[in-house]
């Protein structure tokens, strides 16, 4: 019969990573009394937790619950993490042990600030100095260990509040920010920052760090794999969203925070990660900026596929029709050619509703005036950009110019559009810049044999 104490230890975050870890502790009784005996331990350290693991597995759980039997059993477990050395497994059973019950329930939490934050000198433990202390002197090859502390500090620390532990968060988030995978793994990291900038000074001395950039490039990477990495990351970001003083990151062209965050719908279908996403794009759409570069990004092209698909949590239904409206509402100033020309002038062009088929079925006419003609110019000299997206955005609306607009064709022409697009196609070596640029030329020449047949 399997022991009650290893169903408690097995909530551990640990083992939903590695499983077979589990038989590390099957059955591992920890002995104390030597520890009592030395006086490493308090007194009734040793009968404390042997009677905890000796109750059944509901029992455990209810006296964890509360606030008050949970205190003993609590103390004793951090004691054990602060002053037992030399003895691995069993400072990483008490580790796990902590996670564990915590995974199980998170608001066991608060019977820790509760010791954290006791008026009673003889009540009061400071947890978030042991899990620190912990932390910056553990050098073990394996970050198991690193991973539960910086878990349960990060909870801990937004339980307790900020004002009852500024230095000692303070210096947690900048032993963590910059993310080193020796020292802890990015699903620990990920879990720890969407705590930590749950507060609001944390969360400005995160982006004064530049932590944001550390989020954007797991955006690239540990997100694609993971799907609870993305969505701490996106969790993390949302939070993050409500902040002027990160802002500059979401509307940043060159960063494509929000183009990247959006993208993680294409790796994932867990209602989980598309309600935070669709939480984050809500936020962003009262912010001018960040509304118009998400409706270049098609935000009611793919609020429209995602509506069409079953979804349980009603959340994410309310969501979807509130975006939609948003988008809807907003579509004709984001295809339009003012949007279309402030977009020229900035020389960075995004795939988006002013490059499409349908703008140009709908703008060309405006076209006929000149103002609006020497765009055409400028377009062809983004051409000359080092910005592979920008080049092959611009071939494409070059393409449809000469597609739509009654004398676009002779106009390119008279520009040298042809020799300019043959030297881009000779010195590029990317695939869609060679795709938009053969594109376009397919455009001049069908639009000149179609005027030939007609004539």
């Amino acid at each position: 019969m399997e022991k009650s104490s290893e169903q408690i230890i097995n909530y551990a975050s640990l083992f939903s990573l590695f499983p077979k870890e589990k038989a590390t502790y099957a059955g591992y009784t920890p002995s104390l009394q030597k520890y009592e005996n030395d006086g490493a331990l308090t007194k009734g350290a040793a009968s404390t937790i042997s009677m905890l693991l000796s109750l059944p597995v509901d029992e455990q759980k209810d006296k964890l619950d509360d606030k008050h039997s949970s205190e003993q059993f609590i103390r004793t477990l951090f004691e054990i993490v602060n002053k037992i050395h030399g003895d691995e497994k069993l400072i990483t059973w008490a580790l796990l042990y902590i996670d564990g019950m915590l995974e199980e329930n998170r608001n066991r939490i608060a019977n820790i600030a509760a010791i954290q934050n006791s008026f009673k000198e003889s009540r009061k433990m400071d947890c978030i100095a042991i899990l620190l202390n912990f932390l910056i002197s553990n050098n073990d090859s394996k970050n198991y260990n690193r991973n539960a502390a910086a878990r349960i500090l990060s909870m801990l620390i937004e339980a307790a509040g900020f004002d009852h532990c500024k230095d000692h968060a303070i210096d947690f988030m900048n032993w963590i920010y910059g993310f080193d995978p020796k020292r802890i793994s990015a699903n620990a990291y990920t879990f720890s920052i969407c705590y930590l900038v749950k507060i609001n000074e944390l969360a400005q001395e995160y982006v004064e760090l530049s932590g944001i950039n550390k989020l954007i490039e797991m955006l690239d990477n540990q997100c694609l794999s993971d799907y609870q990495i993305a969505y701490n990351v996106l969790v993390s970001l949302w939070v993050l969203s409500y902040h002027d003083f990160a802002l500059k990151y979401f509307e940043n062209p060159d960063l494509d925070l929000i183009e990247k965050s959006i993208k993680i719908l294409d790796f994932f279908n867990k209602e989980k990660v598309v309600r935070i996403t669709l939480l984050l794009m809500e936020n962003l759409t009262n912010y001018k900026l960040c509304l118009e570069i998400m409706s270049d990004l098609n935000g009611l092209e793919l609020i429209q596929k995602l509506q069409q698909r079953h979804w349980v949590d009603e959340d994410i239904k309310n969501l979807l029709e509130k975006l939609w409206g948003i988008f809807d509402s907003n579509y004709e100033e984001f295809t339009s050619i003012d949007k279309f020309r402030k977009e020229i002038h900035l020389k960075t062009l995004r795939w988006g509703p002013v490059h499409t088929e349908r703008f140009w079925q709908e703008n060309f006419i405006h076209f006929h005036e000149k103002d609006n003609l020497d765009l055409i110019k400028d377009l062809m000299c983004l051409l000359e950009m080092e910005n592979e997206r920008t080049v092959a955005v611009a071939l494409y609306d070059l393409g449809e110019f000469a597609k739509y607009f009654p004398f676009g064709r002779s106009y390119l022409d008279n520009i040298g559009i042809k020799s300019v697009i043959y030297e881009v196609m000779q010195k590029s070596d990317s695939a869609e810049i060679k795709k938009e640029a053969i594109t376009c030329l397919q455009k001049l020449i069908v639009t000149s044999w179609q005027g030939k047949s007609k004539t």
